[in-house]
């Protein structure tokens, strides 16, 4: 969106870098707080465990009052992504680097991308059929490709196109990326061996993957083995 910002330039670079500083300030702080509150990685239910959470530091009002703000901030996180995402896709089809009629068409009358908009809504509209666990797997799976190719373009930018060269073109356009490009891909890596836990229904068990110790495994998956032995319990008495 550096079209619409005065001075993309100076602000843009220094608005992701008070994003950065303020939003990992953030997250710290709530990581701590909640780790304060509820110490344990086990909860009646990951999918509501933010009400679990709430309901630990102070009862059934505070739940009600964290509700309303997490709508709200949904709502507004939702605005934010529904805008980016629409906007970006409009401007890869103004390039001409999507179907131009579809993605770089503008309202006539509100001036915006409107398919580029939809397609987007209509993906945001699967979430609604995931769990926390499909969902977080998607987004650090998203997240984590983008940081690679970030990378990959500064090489491919300036080196290989430009042919900088030179101790400190290196450094910063070879170097610095590959580093990051090898933290991403071992991250990824790193979150199918250990976040996503495959869990299959089969005669009332948990079946993990073989190649997973029984020391190794979340602790926060012990929720879905009661689940499916209780479900069982319940078949056989029934």
């Amino acid at each position: 969106m550096t079209e619409e910002t005065k001075d993309p330039q100076r602000t843009v670079p220094k608005a992701i870098l008070l994003v950065t500083l303020i939003g990992g300030a953030i997250f710290i702080s709530m990581s701590y707080i909640v780790q304060v509150s509820h110490p344990s990685t086990t909860f009646a239910d990951p999918d509501s465990a933010a009400n679990e959470i709430a309901r630990n530091i102070d009862g059934d009002l505070f739940v009600m009052v964290f509700l309303i703000s997490m709508v709200v901030g949904q709502f507004c996180s939702g605005i934010g992504a529904q805008a980016s995402a629409s906007r970006l896709l409009f401007a890869l089809g103004r390039d001409s680097m999507f179907p131009r009629r579809v993605f770089g068409y503008l309202s006539p009358r509100f001036q915006t991308p409107v398919f580029a908009i939809l397609l987007t809504a209509v993906f945001a509209l699967l979430a609604l059929r995931m769990d926390v666990t499909t969902s977080t797997s998607f987004i650090n799976f998203g997240a984590f490709l983008t940081f690679t190719l970030v990378n990959l373009s500064v090489v491919f930018h300036y080196r290989i196109k430009e042919k900088r060269s030179g101790l400190r073109n290196n450094l910063l356009y070879v170097l610095l990326p590959v580093l990051g490009i090898v933290s991403t891909v071992a991250l990824t890596l790193s979150l199918d061996r250990n976040a996503i836990i495959q869990v299959q229904e089969r005669n009332g068990q948990a079946i993990f993957p073989r190649n997973q110790d029984a020391s190794d495994r979340d602790s926060t998956q012990t929720w879905k083995f009661r689940r499916l032995t209780n479900r069982s319990k319940l078949e056989r008495e029934a």
